[in-house]
């Protein structure tokens, strides 16, 4: 199996980026958050997971080794499958994922599409204690991320997302965006944020 791959993007979408090594082109599914990072002709290193299926064989890719793990555990979580959680380590990194489901914070877990209160409430049944014994001393209880669980917090992400701008810059801006101002009022503050 590919551990990872390193190579030169050549072509970004918004499910995938195709990869080039050695004259090669590897399809490689990843999420929005690490899709937004990226720039043709940026040489990268992708760690992979390959999932083979009776009628399709798929390489899922991520810029973190944690990441790639979390995405193992979840696909382990029953009605989770490689899309929805490709989907989930693509709204938030998998930092916050851990926080997320120690806290047992379902309700953020909802908020990514196909998964309802019964499969957030199943992945955090399933997950929390492993996530407390393999990272506990690294997270608390109680220490969620507060910016991503609020949905006017993700239709800016979207909208800068879709400017062009890459995570890093985004998850800077959004620390400093008074979350009280109603949603067109925060969008106008990021933008002026944007333009220092």
């Amino acid at each position: 199996m590919l551990a990872f791959i390193h190579g030169q993007v050549s072509e970004i979408t918004e499910e995938f980026i195709v990869l080039e090594v050695a004259d090669i082109g590897y399809k490689i599914f990843m999420g929005l958050s690490d899709l937004g990072s990226l720039e043709i002709g940026q040489r990268i290193k992708v760690h992979t997971e390959m999932v083979v299926r009776e009628d399709d064989i798929s390489l899922f890719g991520f810029l973190k080794v944690l990441d790639r793990t979390l995405f193992n555990r979840l696909r382990s979580v029953s009605g989770i499958g490689t899309r929805t959680a490709s989907a989930i380590l693509g709204l938030i990194d998998g930092r916050e994922l851990i926080q997320v489901v120690i806290d047992e914070n379902s309700a953020f877990l909802t908020q990514v599409p196909g998964i309802g209160k019964k499969t957030a409430a199943r992945l955090i049944v399933e997950l929390r204690d492993r996530f407390i014994k393999e990272y506990g001393e690294q997270y608390q209880a109680g220490l969620s991320p507060t910016t991503p669980t609020d949905p006017k917090f993700n239709e800016i992400r979207s909208a800068l997302s879709n400017m062009g701008y890459n995570r890093r810059e985004i998850d800077e801006i959004l620390q400093q965006i008074d979350p009280e101002l109603a949603l067109e009022d925060m969008l106008k503050q990021a933008f002026r944020l944007m333009a220092r």
